[in-house]
């Protein structure tokens, strides 16, 4: 009998136990929960930020020069224009299809005032130029090939697609890390073509 009662005495306490290792537990991981939501939000507000040079310093983008779907180079110094755009993509970027779209609606709408260049990073051409059938792109665009990814590092691209708006002299006028939503792109252009 007194064994029973040692037992029963037990259960309670174990009960009691789990009881407080449960919200402990409970409690570890919603605060783990908690900060990976604000980890998430910080990193995606992060994706969406654009990046303009401080007006006290200036940046210029290097000089390129890289092959079409034909073979023949393409270089920054063609884009002849107010404003020149470059913007990198590529088939695995899942921002690339509207990017590229958008862009391209963009060129439609400003003409001659916008020359844009769009670097694909595949590192196999033709996968870029499937990805381009596959959207419906046309030559709105001018379409070009850094199978070194070279020309990226070199702009500081960190996060795709990345695309950069230039003066005639190389100076970054914009520098957009990420996804640029349509809006975007003509808020900034209308800006920069408001100041030439």
């Amino acid at each position: 009998m007194p064994y029973l009662t040692m037992l029963h005495l037990k259960t309670p306490q174990s009960s009691m136990t789990r009881g407080i290792s449960t919200v402990w537990v409970l409690t570890a991981v919603l605060t783990v929960l908690v900060l990976a939501i604000v980890l998430v939000v910080f990193l995606r507000n992060g994706d969406d930020v654009s990046e303009t040079t401080p007006a006290d310093t200036t940046v210029h983008v290097p000089e390129f020069s890289f092959p079409d779907a034909d073979g023949a180079l393409v270089s920054l110094t063609e884009l002849e224009a107010p404003v020149r755009v470059v913007t990198f993509w590529a088939s695995w970027s899942p921002y690339s299809r509207q990017e590229l779209l958008d862009l391209a609606r963009l060129k439609q709408t400003y003409g001659d005032r916008v020359a844009i260049a769009a670097l694909n990073r595949d590192t196999d051409p033709s996968e870029g130029r499937a990805f381009l059938k596959s959207i419906g792109a046309d030559d709105t665009l001018l379409f070009a090939y850094d199978t070194d990814d070279t020309y990226y590092k070199e702009v500081g691209g960190f996060n795709m697609p990345e695309t950069v708006f230039v003066a005639q002299d190389n100076e970054v006028l914009h520098h957009q890390h990420g996804p640029m939503p349509y809006d975007e792109m003509v808020a900034v252009l209308e800006q920069l073509l408001d100041e030439e």
